[in-house]
């Protein structure tokens, strides 16, 4: 599932970062980095125990959604990938605090979806994974390589 998500974000964030004062090459990176940041920070929210965080953010209303500890943390990171690649530190931020909220919606839809094509978007698996066999070393196990 995580490789579902970061593909996910990785398209939505090269679509909505078109225009930005990094450059062409750097806003791919920073769309590869943003992703998986995303994957990240889910896996970090599992390993915690932090389930309702995830769970909140992507069903139901987008009422405080950027209150969400999940959210924040994405935006932190997302933010500090555009720094590292040119962007002064309010430029990133607001970079993030703009196309971060769409992203996160995309991501919404494919988990309420009942689409067939989008049934690799469980919020009952990432629970499993999180309460089942290998903790935190399972989780990590399955996300290895997507943080690259």
């Amino acid at each position: 599932m995580f490789d579902q998500i970061k593909k996910l974000a990785m398209e939505k964030l090269g679509e909505k970062m078109l225009e930005n004062v990094l450059s062409p090459s750097a806003t791919n990176e920073a769309a590869d980095e943003g992703a998986s940041s995303i994957v990240s920070s889910i896996t970090s929210m599992l390993g915690s125990g932090s389930l309702s965080q995830i769970t909140e953010l992507f069903t139901g209303s987008d009422d405080g959604m950027k209150d969400n500890g999940l959210f924040q943390d994405v935006i932190s990171k997302f933010s500090g990938v555009l720094e590292n690649k040119g962007m002064d530190a309010n430029a990133a931020k607001s970079e993030a605090e703009s196309v971060l909220p769409g992203i996160i919606g995309s991501l919404k839809e494919k988990f309420e979806s009942p689409a067939e094509e989008d049934k690799g978007f469980d919020l009952s698996d990432l629970a499993n994974m999180a309460g089942g066999a290998g903790g935190i070393g399972g989780l990590m196990d399955k996300a290895k390589g997507l943080f690259g």
